[in-house]
């Protein structure tokens, strides 16, 4: 058996068709790679997976990037809204894509965070009619554990950092809540691992909502759409957007509203002024420019691409 005239042979110890008994075999990831036993193989694994990738994500390097845009609550944040527009590399994992929004939307990457494919069929009302249901999701929340099997399924797939990915020994506070949002029925999949093209081609997800969640206390929910394809290139770029960065723990959608409120109030009250001085010098993301007038449309789109050629 030969190759462009050249007589093919085992990928580690190079023994020739002609000296093995049996057919060389192909890795089964690649295509490419061949092997005279599964010993040969095993053995070549640490180096040849460095190496190894498959016909699709072959394809998908030279790809067009995804054209993502995310919206922090919407519905619930509007005046102004906050968006953003990224060019996202087809082979970046959604451990770059956190990294990417958490940059986007000039977040503190103080809180744990996972990216969810909704489940179609989920009723929000059915769910919070079953007392019996809520009452055992928060039992799973306090002890870490899972929904039970019979609970309504919300996602159809979870992202997450998984344990080793997470900050510091425990993780973020708000760890305590991953509990609530786990599911027997809803796999559960490494954000350092899981790669964009996989799931956004994948016919089992396209189509249905995806949802990146931060900071499990405050619930800063963005949707994300797909809403093209733009040349390759292999860093993210923020193209468009809208809003100035959200204050983090201001105590989700309803304190960030308050917030915004105390800057455009005349004669503010002892709490808006409060509020005030802690987003300008507490605040883990603060900004000591407040967000009196147009301040609070205003986000530095330069500085967002400047740090987004960085990860």
């Amino acid at each position: 058996m030969a190759a462009n005239g050249v007589e093919v042979a085992c990928n580690l110890c190079k023994k020739t068709q002609a000296e093995v008994p049996q057919p060389l075999k192909r890795c089964a990831k690649c295509r490419k790679a061949l092997y005279c036993s599964q010993d040969c193989q095993q053995t070549d694994w640490p180096s040849h997976k460095r190496l190894c990738i498959s016909k699709a994500e072959e394809e998908a390097t030279s790809a067009g990037n995804y054209l993502l845009r995310a919206q922090l609550r919407p519905g619930e944040i509007e005046s102004p809204a906050i968006w953003r527009t990224l060019s996202c590399p087809a082979v970046a994992t959604f451990g770059r894509l956190h990294k990417a929004l958490q940059i986007a939307f000039g977040w503190a990457t103080t809180h744990e965070y996972d990216f969810t494919i909704k489940d179609p069929s989920y009723a929000p009302e059915d769910d919070e009619d079953d007392v019996a249901a809520m009452i055992q999701r928060f039992t799973a929340t306090f002890h870490r554990g899972q929904q039970s099997q019979t609970a309504p399924r919300q996602n159809l797939l979870r992202i997450l950092a998984k344990s080793q990915d997470r900050m510091g020994a425990f993780g973020a506070v708000d760890n305590m809540y991953s509990g609530m949002r786990s599911h027997p029925r809803t796999p559960e999949q490494s954000s350092n691992q899981t790669k964009l093209y996989k799931v956004l081609e994948n016919s089992k997800y396209r189509g249905n909502d995806l949802e990146y969640e931060y900071d499990f206390g405050d619930c800063w929910t963005h949707k994300i759409s797909v809403i093209g394809r733009t040349e390759h290139s292999n860093i993210f770029v923020c193209t468009d957007g809208e809003g100035h960065p959200c204050a983090e723990d201001a105590g989700g959608a309803k304190g960030w509203n308050d917030l915004v409120e105390a800057y455009r109030t005349v004669s503010p009250t002892d709490d808006q002024c409060e509020k005030k001085e802690w987003f300008e010098t507490i605040c883990s993301n603060r900004d000591q420019g407040g967000l009196a007038g147009d301040r609070v449309k205003q986000w530095d789109k330069r500085l967002v691409n400047r740090l987004l050629a960085q990860i």
